[in-house]
């Protein structure tokens, strides 16, 4: 069995982020939910939602502006 080190220590930062993410999806589907009983459109309304909030580390832009960024297309959001 190897043993192996991982370089520069615990990160926490990604623990933060993936519990960050869980708070967030808790907000519409707390833990008693089953998933069967969730339907395609709730999640995907639910995936929308997530991909349109601004991330600090992304510079305050969505994960949808910085994903076109990288592509070199400026993406600006509208909501009526």
């Amino acid at each position: 069995m190897a043993l192996s080190i991982v370089r520069g220590g615990y990160k926490g930062m990604y623990f933060r982020s993936a519990t960050d993410a869980n708070g967030r999806l808790r907000r519409w589907l707390p833990r008693q939910t089953n998933p069967d009983d969730v339907s395609d459109e709730d999640i995907q309304e639910i995936l929308m939602t997530f991909n349109l909030a601004p991330r600090k580390c992304l510079g305050y832009r969505t994960p949808v502006q910085a994903l076109f960024s990288e592509r070199g297309k400026d993406v600006r959001l509208r909501f009526a």
